[in-house]
């Protein structure tokens, strides 16, 4: 985190609120909620970051719908900045689903349903990306 906030100058704080990101003159601050699991800053920190580096403005001023598409958005930010697809790729995972979250998790240092939900949509776009050819 720290090596990523510091190459794109965010200032990190900790406190006791949920997790959130602004810009205050010029300035990129995440705050992240200190009263969590290290995997769950880590994400926190991933989709607070995809909302820098995606979008502008003050949600609260949006209408409900953008909103929730950017909040979609971000989520898959974190998704591929906590989990990235090549690294992903390059995983001996086991058969059985429940053993390849678990080796996700433990690889990526995730939660275990954040691992689950990004496995899914890795097996998603594999089956998405077949093609067959005649």
């Amino acid at each position: 985190m720290n090596l990523t906030s510091n190459k794109f100058n965010i200032r990190i704080y900790y406190f006791d609120e949920p997790s959130e990101a602004n810009n205050l003159g010029g300035i990129y601050r995440i705050f992240l909620n200190e009263n969590q699991s290290r995997q769950k800053v880590l994400q926190d920190f991933a989709h607070e970051l995809g909302h820098i580096l995606r979008h502008e403005g003050h949600q609260q001023a949006m209408f409900e719908q953008f909103r929730i598409y950017q909040e979609w958005q971000a989520k898959q930010f974190a998704y591929h900045f906590c989990i990235p697809t090549f690294l992903l790729n390059e995983l001996e995972l086991p058969q059985l689903r429940c053993e390849a979250v678990w080796v996700i998790a433990k690889t990526f240092n995730v939660e275990l349903t954040f691992a689950a939900e990004r496995l899914e949509k890795w097996f998603q776009n594999r089956r998405d990306n077949l093609t067959v050819t005649y």
